[in-house]
């Protein structure tokens, strides 16, 4: 069994179990009374996870970390089998990224520092290692023939890379501690504002980095070449 048939299974066991992990958090969350649903516009993961059984708790914790394992293995056999430096270090940003974007889904904002540098670690490595990939056809140094990319996947790519960079330029997403204040009959309180924007976008990237995944063994089987 080869590298890249290692990196297939690897790819493939990522997206079935992240896609179980979401199947499973929505209906979890569906099952709240209304006024304890949350939303991925304005919640953070941990926050999902406080409001259901610990059993709920232990399966999602389960299926993301099982989805993170399956990534590395998919994600270091596929660039591995190409054994050139430039792949290996695109390998170590999109892999950093990855186990960034799952510890930061589970840490509270308690230890708030910890949480904003691993979400931010994931969004401009993962960007990067995009981009690299969608490069490294056009560079000599890269070593890699083109047959070995799908042209519209690595554009795909380039794209997901580029808007992630864009994404960090809203200055909204500096204010995810903040609340909108409201009044009711006189009294002041805050509630959550519709969408907190970091809430938002470690959401979005979860789903951005499978979606990689997925675009990354649509690629294998695209290209025919189990060698590489």
């Amino acid at each position: 069994m080869n590298l890249i048939t290692i990196a297939s299974f690897g790819l493939l066991a990522s997206i079935a179990l992240i896609f179980l992990y979401f199947v499973l958090l929505i209906i979890s969350n569906n099952k709240l009374l209304k006024e304890r649903r949350l939303s991925i516009k304005n919640s953070f993961p941990y926050e999902f996870y406080m409001e259901f059984p610990i059993s709920i708790r232990v399966a999602l914790y389960s299926l993301l970390f099982l989805s993170l394992i399956a990534s590395i293995i998919g994600i270091s056999c596929f660039f591995l089998a190409f054994n050139t430096t430039y792949m290996l270090m695109t390998m170590s940003l999109y892999v950093i990224s990855i186990i960034a974007i799952t510890f930061s889904n589970v840490i509270s904002l308690s230890h708030y520092k910890i949480h904003i540098a691993l979400s931010l670690i994931s969004f401009f490595f993962f960007s990067y290692s995009a981009l690299l990939i969608t490069f490294s056809t056009s560079l000599n140094s890269a070593l890699i023939y083109e047959e070995n990319f799908n042209l519209p996947i690595i554009v795909i790519l380039g794209v997901l890379g580029f808007s992630i960079l864009l994404a960090m330029l809203n200055p909204r997403i500096k204010n995810w501690s903040k609340k909108e204040r409201c009044e009711d009959n006189g009294k002041t309180f805050y509630v959550k504002p519709k969408i907190n924007y970091l809430a938002l976008y470690e959401w979005i990237f979860l789903i951005a980095i499978y979606f990689s995944n997925f675009l990354l063994y649509i690629n294998i089987i695209v290209s025919g070449d189990t060698s590489i």
